[in-house]
């Protein structure tokens, strides 16, 4: 290429120290007193630095990995998970079952259809509740065998 085919840009202008106050630029490097407490604490920073190991150090993978959490077999914990389930199951049950007691106590007569409206269950649960009292000698069965009531026992 030809030198006047080139565009050459003009220098940039410097700026004027007249037109506009710019405060002077900090230093780079702080400046070092030349006392002997100032030395004293420049040695002991660097005897600091020293003690760290430096970035491209190797890292001991070992020290920062978390430690896990202890081996707990699967199988042992779904038998501790079905255990409670059946605890919490039987509480539920015995609850339901005390509070037909309690309701046959006050009323001193329960029917089927009773304990269908107090518990919000069906017709066969209703019916397997209470012969599960009468069994257990809590209520007593009174009536046809169509048309039964349950008394306290």
């Amino acid at each position: 290429m030809n030198d006047e085919t080139q565009s050459v840009s003009p220098p940039a202008p410097e700026p004027d120290s007249t037109s506009s106050p710019q405060a002077a630029p900090a230093p780079l490097e702080p400046s070092i007193e030349s006392t002997p407490e100032a030395a004293s604490e420049v040695l002991a920073l660097a005897e600091q630095s020293a003690s760290v190991p430096p970035v491209d150090a190797p890292i001991n993978e070992a020290a920062q990995l978390p430690t896990p959490p202890p081996a707990v077999s699967a199988e042992s914990s779904i038998v501790a998970h079905r255990a409670e389930a059946l605890e919490k199951r039987k509480a539920n049950r015995n609850a339901k079952l005390e509070k037909i007691v309690a309701y046959a106590n006050l009323k001193r007569r329960v029917t089927n259809n009773d304990v269908q409206m107090l518990l919000r269950v069906s017709d066969a649960t209703a019916t397997r509740y209470l012969s599960e009292l009468v069994r257990a000698g809590r209520l007593k069965r009174i009536g046809a065998p169509k048309r039964p009531t349950y008394e306290p026992a």
